[in-house]
Parts: structure tokens; C-alpha cells; sequence
């Protein structure tokens, strides 16, 4: 809103000056100077303004009132900008009360409940992190608990034999380790499974002529220190190399999921420039996942990368993205279940280096998804263009699915553009017919300031056309 000159005026502090109008200082000498005397200032300049709340109610236009000749109001409509009586002039200066009552409201009630709620909130959230604590602290002295009550049980009765078995790929002296390890169990006969922090599955064989029966206990406890110190050389300890037992030209790659614990190997054929490699042993980026599986007649290596998606309030799992390694070591990318072209790009199409893999698979789920056109199209879009639904979104039938550092390709793009370019026309033309039929006052003034703007615009066509032919004949003429 635009400064009023009036020193101290309380629509130069007030936050919701916006809805208060100004006036410009009036062009005749005579009344400025009577404007001058009563602000009481020295200089009044052609860029001052003074807002409404100096002037007297029935000097101030607030609607614009359309009468007949007999004096009947036809219309009224308030204005957004209103207006003042000729040779009105200020008188209100000192009545600040006065000034403040018509002044619009303030909303400091509104403000002050919003206050309210956040601090309720907040005092919520700190009472449900205090349960929170209280619930862990209790958790972990049942737990302590739980452990005392084992130890105690396990030194009182030594009579108990008992027989312990590793479902693992576990050397000799892990095998004997492992003989040392007692498990109580509620059901003798049943076998406990204990779930260690690196992932290896042991499976336990309680004897059934243990005279103990207790409740189920947290077996993942209980293990013995030699059976963890062979468990921490087992994690130290990598993977051997397989040793070729033929000449044949073949490189194996082992892949470790840290995910999904899952070991894969798969052998390639002969790179193009006929160099033996050694096998080597990858472990796979966490979002990724990893099978093999045989199409056609050829094994091939998927790494899927899946994503949940929400249609109609159910939610799906869709593989956004998934790249394919053949035996013979070509690499096809795929978005959506669909084969994508990637030349504008730094991917390799073929697997040179095993080494790399990581890395292609980080860059490869870095590049953007194109996010198609909007849904609200207008029907002779439907029936020119062809569309195609991938991944629960609308896109063109050109759509390259990938946009790298955009949110849209390039064809989704420019069909967007148009169908925004549409439904910003229709809706003039619906606003144009809607102002067209009205009966109202000022929306006939409307259409008649538009009308007349359109004839100027079209003479001024024509008589550009005309100045232009008269140019082009008399450079002919030369």
C-alpha cells in the first residue's frame, strides 16, 4: 500500500493496510493548497497520498450506484478501489479512536489461537517421547532380567545335555565351538532358531532328557564366547577365489546382497579383446535387488529397484527401474518393465569392467523419471494423441520415460504446454459467454471497453498490412 503523508497515521502501522484506500494529491492549485493547510505541512508534492480514514463518510464513493431517471437504484456494486467527492478534503486528523473503528479488523484473536494449538501440540509430542523412554528403560531390565534368570538356570543344572548343531558353512573348529553352546526351551523336542547380527542361521537341538520345562527365553543371548569369537573370524574372513579346472576363457563374478543376504554366481563369456580376468567379488548397493534367471535360452543376471506406489488408496509395488547383464555381457536398462535408450548418457552398454557395477547401478537410479502430463485433459486431446499409462501416470506415446536432470521429457513437455495452452482457452471463452449474457451494469461496461479495444487492435492490423504492401510495391518499382 502506498505511504499516507499524514504524520503518525494509523494505516501506515496497521498490518491490514492493504484493504484501506489512497488518494492522490488533486492537480488544481487552489484545492491543494486547502489539502496543505489541513495536514499541515509544508510541502504537498504530486506523489503524496492520503488514505481514506481523514476524510468524512459522505465524502468517500464505496459503490458504484446506477439509477433511473425516476431515481430507482438498477445496481449496485461494491467498488475495489474507491473514490472521492470533487473538492473533498481532509478533516479528520486527530480523533485516533475514530480512526481505529474504521479501520479494518485485525485478526490478533485468530493469531493468538493458533499460538495456543502449536503449544498444545508441542506438549503433546514431549509427553508421547517420555512414554517412549519409559517403554525402552522397561524393555531392557526385562531383559536383564531375562539373562540373570538364564544364567542362573544354566549353573544350578548341569545334568542337562545338551546337543547344538550350525546350519552353516562353518570350519571344523567353529563345528566344535558350537558343541559348547545351551539352549532352555518350553517344548524340548522343538528346535530353536537364533538370529545373529551378521545373518548366519543356527539351528539348536535341545536333548529331551533335560528335566527343565520354562517359558519361551531370547535364545540370541546365550551364545558362548568361543562360538562369538568364531563368528568374528567367520565375518574377517572373505571369499575364496574359485580355481578354474579348465582352460576355457570364462569369468565368474560373485555378488553379495547386504539386503536380502543372498550370494549369486554367474559366469561370463570372453571379453571382445580376448583377456582372461580374474573372478572378483561385488557387493551390490542396498535399494537394489538381485536374481538370476533365464530368458530364452540365456542366463541373465536382474537387478530390480522397487518403489510403492498408491492407485485408488491400495498400495503397490512397482520395479521403477531394472537393468539386465547377458552372459555375453550386454547391459540393457529398463524403467517400468520398458527398455530405455540411454546414449545421452555415460552408461556402458556392455560390461567391460565388473568393478564398475556399483557404480552404474548408483548412476543409473540417480537419473529423474519423466512425470507425464497432467490428468485433467480436455477430449479432442484424447482422440488426436494417443497416450500410454506407465507406472500410474498418463504420458505421451513418445514419452522417453527418462528426463536425466528434468522433471519431463521433451514430448511430454510440449504436450503439457498445449493442453495448458487449451484449457486456458476454453475457460476465456467460457468466461466471455458468461459476461456476455449477463444483465449486470458494470460487466456490460466490460464487454463494451473489449469490444472497442478489439476494433482498435484490428484497424491497427489492417493499417500495418496496408503500409506493408505499399513498401513492397515500391521496392519493386526500383
Amino acid at each position: 500500500m502506498p505511504w499516507c503523508v499524514v504524520k503518525k497515521c494509523v494505516s501506515n502501522n496497521d498490518k491490514q493496510s492493504d484493504k484501506i484506500s489512497t488518494f492522490k494529491v488533486p492537480n488544481d492549485q487552489d484545492l491543494r493548497e486547502k489539502w496543505r493547510v489541513a495536514i499541515g505541512v509544508n510541502i504537498l508534492r504530486s506523489s503524496h497520498r492520503v488514505c481514506e480514514l481523514h476524510f468524512e463518510e459522505h465524502l468517500v464513493i464505496k459503490d458504484y450506484i446506477h439509477r433511473t431517471k425516476d431515481g430507482h437504484i438498477i445496481a449496485q456494486v461494491p467498488l475495489k478501489h474507491h473514490h472521492l467527492k470533487a473538492g473533498a478534503v481532509p478533516a479528520i486528523f486527530k480523533r485516533n479512536d475514530l480512526l481505529r473503528e474504521r479501520s479494518p479488523p485485525k485478526f490478533q484473536k485468530c493469531i493468538n489461537d493458533i499460538m495456543l494449538d502449536h503449544c498444545y501440540a508441542t506438549k503433546r509430542i514431549s509427553e508421547c517421547l517420555q512414554n517412549v523412554d519409559r517403554f525402552d528403560i522397561s524393555v531392557a531390565k526385562s531383559a536383564e532380567r531375562s539373562k540373570d534368570d538364564i544364567d542362573s538356570r544354566m549353573q544350578e543344572e548341569t545334568s542337562c545335555n545338551v546337543i547344538s548343531s550350525i546350519k552353516t558353512e562353518t570350519t571344523d573348529c567353529d563345528k566344535d565351538a558350537a558343541q559348547k553352546k545351551g539352549v532352555l526351551e518350553e517344548n524340548p523336542q522343538d528346535i530353536c532358531k537364533v538370529e545373529a547380527e551378521n545373518n548366519f542361521n543356527y539351528a539348536i537341538d535341545v536333548d529331551s532328557s533335560c528335566p527343565l520345562t520354562t517359558n519361551k527365553i531370547e535364545c540370541s543371548r546365550v551364545v558362548d564366547d568361543s562360538i562369538s569369537k568364531s563368528e568374528e573370524r567367520r565375518d574377517n574372513v572373505t571369499c575364496e577365489k574359485p580355481v578354474q579346472t579348465h582352460n576355457n576363457a570364462v569369468n565368474g563374478i560373485r555378488i553379495n546382497s547386504t539386503q536380502f543376504c543372498i550370494n549369486v554366481t554367474f559366469n561370463f563369456s570372453t571379453p571382445c579383446n580376448n583377456t582372461v580376468e580374474n573372478d572378483v567379488e561385488i557387493k551390490l548397493p542396498k535399494p537394489w535387488g538381485l536374481q538370476k534367471s533365464v530368458i530364452g535360452k540365456e542366463e541373465v543376471l536382474i537387478f530390480t529397484y522397487v518403489v510403492e506406489s498408491t492407485d485408488s488408496g491400495i498400495q503397490t509395488h512397482i520395479f521403477e527401474k531394472s537393468v539386465l547383464i547377458k552372459s555375453s555381457r550386454e547391459i540393457i536398462y529398463e524403467v517400468f518393465s520398458r527398455k530405455v535408450n540411454v546414449s545421452e548418457s555415460k552408461l556402458p552398454k556392455i560390461l567391460n569392467d565388473f568393478k564398475i557395477l556399483p557404480e552404474i547401478l548408483k548412476k543409473f537410479k540417480d537419473f529423474k523419471i519423466c512425470k507425464g502430463v497432467p490428468d485433467t485433459i480436455p477430449n479432442f486431446f484424447q482422440t488426436s494423441v494417443s497416450r500410454t499409462v506407465t507406472g500410474m501416470d498418463i504420458r505421451h506415446k513418445d514419452c522417453s520415460l527418462l528426463s536425466y536432470n528434468c522433471e519431463k521429457c521433451r514430448s511430454c513437455k510440449v504436450y503439457s504446454t498445449s493442453i495448458a495452452r487449451s484449457l486456458k482457452q476454453s475457460k476465456q471463452k467460457k468466461e466471455v459467454i458468461r459476461v456476455s449474457s449477463s444483465k449486470n451494469a458494470t460487466e456490460q461496461c466490460k464487454i463494451k471497453a473489449l469490444r472497442n479495444k478489439i476494433k482498435r487492435q484490428q484497424e491497427h492490423r489492417r493499417r500495418l498490412k496496408f503500409k506493408l504492401s505499399l513498401l513492397t510495391d515500391a521496392i519493386a518499382d526500383r
